[in-house]
């Protein structure tokens, strides 16, 4: 079913992206469910604010095989929005802008967390990443580019998860206990599957900003968490 007002559509189900969708070029809201590659010709969209897109939950792949949006999308200047389950943000190209105005990014991989895709969104203020596993089998997506998250100064909010975690003993991510790997103005903080060891938390600690944190689905591994006095002190 579409729903259109002029500025704002939004689709439960499609097989493909028909040329409809973007010819609707007043458009500053658009979410739709679609298990494919998006089309280049969504960046005809120029005006769009808002773009979600969510898979098919019953035919989601654990494969190491994602999406990639097309490079086309970092011309849309006016995303503010972007929930791309599933898909992952490309590699821009050295003559290409950034996205100025984009404030939220969520659904993306690791893949994406790469200097040259994160210096692209230099106002970055939420981010939800996703890390895909099989409990059936050993493959976990690596952690890329981690590190490079500490650099984003305007992140208020990062939600990390590994997906389908349960039954998993090792450790997804390798960490040093002293690596600061997160923004240090973050305000909110959810870890989920992750498997980070209990001497992470320490330095986890030190982010003094910090007012929200979120443990979930096996966070954390290990037997005890030894807390000290004076750590999250802005915890509410």
């Amino acid at each position: 079913m579409l729903f259109n007002n002029g500025i704002g559509c939004t689709v439960d189900a499609l097989l493909w992206v028909p040329n409809e969708v973007t010819i609707l070029v007043k458009l500053r809201y658009l979410a739709f469910t679609y298990n494919g590659k998006l089309p280049a010709s969504i960046s005809k969209l120029q005006n769009l604010e808002y773009l979600i897109v969510h898979q098919y939950l019953s035919i989601i792949s654990f494969e190491a095989h994602r999406w990639y949006l097309p490079i086309e999308i970092w011309n849309m200047q006016q995303l503010r929005h972007l929930e791309v389950i599933g898909s992952d943000l490309p590699k821009p190209s050295s003559d290409i802008a950034c996205l100025p105005n984009l404030l939220t990014l969520s659904g993306i991989s690791s893949h994406s967390c790469t200097t040259e895709v994160l210096e692209r969104i230099p106002n970055l203020v939420k981010l939800g990443i996703q890390i895909r596993s099989a409990p059936d089998n050993d493959f976990v997506e690596p952690l890329f580019g981690f590190d490079c998250l500490a650099n984003l100064d305007q992140l208020d909010t990062l939600k990390c998860c590994v997906l389908n975690p349960i039954g998993r003993s090792q450790i997804a991510i390798s960490v040093s206990p002293h690596a600061q790997i997160f923004p240090s103005n973050i305000r909110k903080l959810t870890l989920s599957g992750l498997g980070f060891p209990w001497e992470y938390m320490s330095t986890i600690a030190q982010l003094q900003n910090l007012r929200a944190l979120k443990l979930r689905c096996n966070a954390f591994q290990g037997q005890d968490w030894t807390t000290y006095k004076g750590e999250f002190s802005k915890l509410r």
